[in-house]
Formats: C-alpha cells, structure tokens, sequence
C-alpha cells in the first residue's frame, strides 16, 4: 500500500511517484488499513473444467482485474467442505483500498470482464459476488 509519505519521498528525490496524483489518498495512513475493501467473487465450476479454469483464471483473468488498477492484491482460494454441489468452488478476492476504486472497477471494466469469462464457460459455472469491508 501506498502511504503519502512514500509518494512525497519520490517527489523530494525528483523520481516519478508509485501512483498518479489522482489516486493519492491523502487520509493518515494510520487510517488507510481500516479503509480495506473486498470484492469477493464465489464460482463453482463443472469438476471437468476445474483445472482449465483455474489456470486461465491465474493466466489470463485475473492479470486483466488487476491491470486496470483499482485493486491492490487478489487472493484464490478452494472450498474444501463440498457437500451439495457437483463441481468445484473457488472464492477469487480482489482487495481495493476503497469504495472508490470499486465502483471505478465495478462501472468501467467488469462488464466487459465478466462477459469473457461468461461467454467462455457458458453453462458450466454459476457465479455470485460480494463486496465487504474490513472492519478489524
């Protein structure tokens, strides 16, 4: 994460600051962690495509959410416990620091995102998603 004191050090040095000027969040940064943001997106995949999916998740996917900037880490994980579903279920994370950035996200790149990966596993997984903030 990116705190204003780092950005003013690059500035002082006469270097190109982490991030442009714009997305420079200048609350403390004593308050910057409390500001967390996830946008969780639960998918269970047919168990025949299981393996594809989350190779093309980890290649292709996920590279392109995390290119467009508005988030500063993702994480992937497995639901062992699968009881009723027939396929394999994944919880894909996307942090962002704020709600800003997520609806920046959510209104100009999702929808083009989300296409892809519907027109590429067309019937052979069912999505929802969910956004929470950290709250401690």
């Amino acid at each position: 994460m990116v705190r204003c004191f780092e950005c003013f050090y690059y500035i002082w040095q006469r270097k190109q600051p982490l991030i442009p000027f714009d997305r420079i969040n200048f609350i403390p940064f004593f308050y910057q962690s409390l500001m967390m943001i996830l946008y969780n997106v639960t998918v269970n995949v047919e168990q025949d495509i299981a393996v594809e999916w989350l190779k093309w998740m980890r290649e292709e996917h996920i590279p392109k959410v995390l290119e467009t900037g508005y988030f500063i880490e993702n994480k992937v994980f497995r639901l062992l416990n699968e009881t009723e579903n027939d396929g394999q279920t994944y919880s894909v994370q996307y942090f962002a620091q704020n709600l800003h950035d997520l609806e920046m996200y959510l209104n100009n790149h999702a929808p083009a995102l989300i296409a892809a990966h519907n027109d590429r596993y067309k019937y052979k997984h069912v999505a929802f998603r969910t956004v929470m903030e950290f709250v401690g």
